[in-house]
């Protein structure tokens, strides 16, 4: 039998405490906390007082306009962000049972992946988890301090741009660049070579920092750059745009299969110099244990498994020279 006298501060704190208390730290933001939690900020205020009597310090201190954890704030959520999860598990009680959970499910991804990923990913999880909700949120240089922070569950990204060693991950699906002309482009080959690729002006989905890093940077190894005609953000557009100029757009295979159906491209191989690359699925290690997110990353590694199993192939509607 446990006597409440050999756990008297677990006596002196309500369960929900402890979550309010993670997302405080988390957060480092009373008005942020109170979001996630769908409290009041006034409501948020008065749990975090009474964490600071309960617990016998601060917590959290102002700095300016922000705030910061106390030596103590940061070794509690430390022991937290692991705990929550597996104490949800024994009260729960039961294994996960997709049919019948009503669990959300928040992702980051990038427009590629959306595209790649999102409708195979949304029909297996609607079919076997129908009352869940899955939120996609799009990537940003912040993801990862939102996966850190508890915002975010998954972010899918392409490897290598980052992520803290903290976080855990695993590659998903790899994949290479195209580029993707309109069909009375004078530029007609099986594969295009670096020469001819700099010959001619550029579209370029600006990703990070204005540039499509994953061309960019081996061509800046070489002190190369492309001269672009156009930046956007997105890949679709980008692709209507180049059908009716002597713009090239340089994008991944699957990407350009998927986006060219209805435009007037054509599809060839980009230059050898710019390489391949992979995708990664990324999560905090809190969730590693979590029955709920272990069943959604299988999802998303079944789905992987099944891309890595079938050569991309041009859709209809597509020319590959």
């Amino acid at each position: 039998m446990i006597e409440s006298m050999r756990y008297p501060h677990i006596s002196k704190l309500d369960l929900d405490l402890l979550y309010y208390l993670t997302v405080l730290l988390e957060e480092k933001h009373v008005t942020r906390a109170a979001k996630r939690c769908f409290l009041s900020q006034s409501a948020m205020s008065r749990h975090l007082e009474r964490l600071r009597e309960s617990l016998g310090d601060d917590l959290l201190l102002r700095n300016g306009r922000t705030h910061e954890r106390t030596a103590r704030g940061e070794r509690l959520l430390r022991e937290l962000e692991p705990l929550i999860p597996r104490l949800e598990g024994v009260l729960q009680g039961r294994g996960f049972d997709p049919a019948n959970s009503q669990e959300g499910f928040q992702m980051a991804m990038t427009d590629y992946a959306c595209v790649a990923l999102l409708p195979e990913l949304v029909r297996r999880i609607t079919e076997a988890a129908p009352k869940s909700c899955i939120e996609v949120l799009p990537w940003s240089e912040r993801s990862f301090e939102e996966l850190s922070n508890g915002r975010l569950d998954t972010v899918i990204t392409v490897a290598g741009i980052g992520a803290h060693p903290s976080l855990h991950s695993e590659t998903v699906f790899a994949d290479r660049f195209v580029c993707v002309v309109a069909t009375k482009h004078p530029l007609n080959t099986q594969r295009v070579t670096l020469q001819q690729y700099l010959k001619y002006r550029h579209a370029v989905v600006a990703v990070i920092a204005g540039q499509q890093t994953l061309v960019d940077r081996p061509l800046s190894d070489l002190s190369l750059k492309r001269d672009v005609g156009l930046t956007l953000p997105f890949f679709a557009p980008a692709v209507a745009a180049v059908s009716n100029s002597d713009l090239i757009l340089t994008v991944p295979r699957r990407l350009a299969n998927h986006m060219a159906r209805l435009s007037p491209v054509r599809v060839m191989a980009a230059p050898s110099e710019i390489r391949g690359f992979r995708y990664e699925m990324i999560w905090h290690p809190r969730l590693d244990d979590d029955p709920v997110h272990r069943w959604f990353r299988e999802q998303v590694r079944i789905l992987g498994q099944d891309m890595s199993k079938l050569r991309a192939k041009p859709r209809r509607g597509v020319r590959n020279t």
